[in-house]
């Protein structure tokens, strides 16, 4: 198997990658971010805070009101309920646990990079970036999704990217239904792995009995949670989280910009009508709406937004994607005016917020100096990499096997936009950018790339 000949070759620079790696975020989360509330996320952290503490209390994936939870996954829910059991309900303690599991990304990123560049110092490269890069240090300890998804989405993609077999399938398709119930895109990554196989060329698995492999081993994870949702709810979902999402965001951007309003006065308004939904819903059904219903009424008021002003909502799309692509993931370290990055601002203004950063701690600003630089490094690189896709089969063929994955990623932040929702992306994007810039470095780069297409 690939990965155990890579693991056997390179044993001890892994184990130094996976101790630096783990050095650099402790540092970080012990010296900053393990104080006041610096590990949290708004709104985010707290909820999954709540369903953890209900599920290590022995209460069930429920609400801080022991209702049934619906609006988050059960993923890191359960992954903080299992700490919190081990370390006395200790937050601190759980946090260092997920930094030790984080410490292992730069590894993966490795083991990826050297799957489909074919080079073993292009993906030293990979993961000496991977090791130091900004967003991996800052969410590594962070009260949030980010890094545990990505673990077992690295995982997925390792197996999936090896010369295939049914086993390795098998085995990618588990990872990948555990990453599905940390973060609620799996199924939208199942069917782009099913399209790739429309393109395989291996003759030692049929595409038809693969496919049924790799859907069979996913569904066999997140069965138990979709059964559950629908003996509950009466409905087959992942979580209700999209009805909100869009109709606070998208649909709230549209009414914004169709009466000329402020954000806040849109959000009023399209909240006023979702409560009319609701009530002329229940009046229909006789009875309160449940948790599901109500959502749902949600979403499909958002659609009608959406599908009624398609322009408008495009546009608005467009510029949250842009936002994801191109925010940096220090704007946590810094004070920032309410409304600067994500308001009107000029995007000078905007800029001079990290060029002049204003930080929490005078002993961030290297850092983010730090992230300004490899973005710029990364940018560079990407380009070298498109101009080298004009006369390079390699590069193309890099690029055929990563940009459906990044597209889906990037594409689905069309509602709201930010750093760490291209979390996942950044993988690609580092393996991305070593090939454009140090491909010369080695004659074999990028000759396992048709291995398994």
């Amino acid at each position: 198997m690939v990965l155990r000949k890579i693991m056997a070759q390179e044993k001890l620079f892994l184990v130094a990658l996976f101790l630096g790696s783990f050095l650099v975020r402790a540092l970080f989360f012990g010296l900053y971010q393990r104080y006041d509330d610096r590990a949290w996320l708004a709104f985010d952290s707290e909820q999954y805070h709540q369903v953890a503490l209900q599920i290590a209390l022995g209460n069930g994936i429920s609400t801080a009101d022991c209702q049934p939870n619906f609006y988050r996954l059960p993923g890191y829910p359960a992954f903080l309920a299992a700490g919190y059991k081990l370390f006395n309900f200790s937050v601190e303690k759980t946090l260092w646990l997920q930094l030790v599991l984080a410490s292992f990304i730069p590894v993966l990123i490795f083991v990826l990079a050297q799957i489909l560049l074919g080079s073993m110092l292009l993906a030293k490269i990979a993961a000496g970036i991977a090791m130091l890069h900004p967003g991996f240090i800052m969410y590594a300890g962070t009260v949030s999704t980010e890094s545990l998804f990505l673990l077992f989405f690295l995982l997925f993609l390792c197996c999936f990217f090896t010369a295939p077999s049914y086993r390795i399938l098998l085995v990618a398709s588990l990872f990948l239904g555990v990453a599905s119930l940390i973060r609620a895109v799996g199924h939208y990554i199942l069917v782009l792995a099913l399209i790739y196989f429309l393109f395989m060329r291996s003759q030692r698995i049929k595409k038809i009995a693969a496919a049924g492999v790799l859907s069979g081993g996913w569904l066999a994870v997140v069965s138990w949670w979709l059964l559950r949702n629908y003996l509950l709810a009466g409905a087959i979902f992942f979580h209700t989280l999209p009805g909100l999402h869009f109709l606070q965001y998208s649909a709230t951007y549209v009414v914004q910009d169709l009466e000329h309003c402020d954000y806040f006065v849109a959000k009023k308004k399209i909240f006023a009508e979702w409560d009319r939904r609701v009530e002329h819903a229940e009046q229909k059904l006789k009875r309160p709406v449940t948790e599901y219903e109500r959502f749902a009424c949600a979403e499909k008021l958002a659609y009608a937004y959406l599908f009624g002003h398609p322009i408008v909502a495009l546009k608005h799309a467009v510029v949250q994607i842009m936002r994801t692509c191109c925010t940096l993931y220090s704007t946590i370290l810094l004070y920032v005016p309410l409304g600067t990055v994500y308001g009107d601002a000029s995007l000078w203004f905007k800029a001079k917020l990290y060029l002049l950063p204003n930080a929490i701690h005078q002993g961030l600003i290297p850092l983010i100096y730090w992230e300004l630089i490899l973005f710029g490094v990364m940018a560079m690189g990407w380009m070298l990499l498109m101009f080298r896709a004009v006369r390079d089969k390699h590069a193309r063929m890099l690029l055929f096997k990563i940009l459906p994955f990044m597209f889906l990623l990037i594409g689905i932040t069309l509602a709201y936009g930010c750093a760490r929702l291209r979390f996942a992306v950044e993988p690609f994007m580092i393996i991305g950018v070593v090939y454009g810039l140090f491909y010369r470095l080695s004659s074999s780069s990028a000759c396992c790339i048709a291995n398994v297409f």
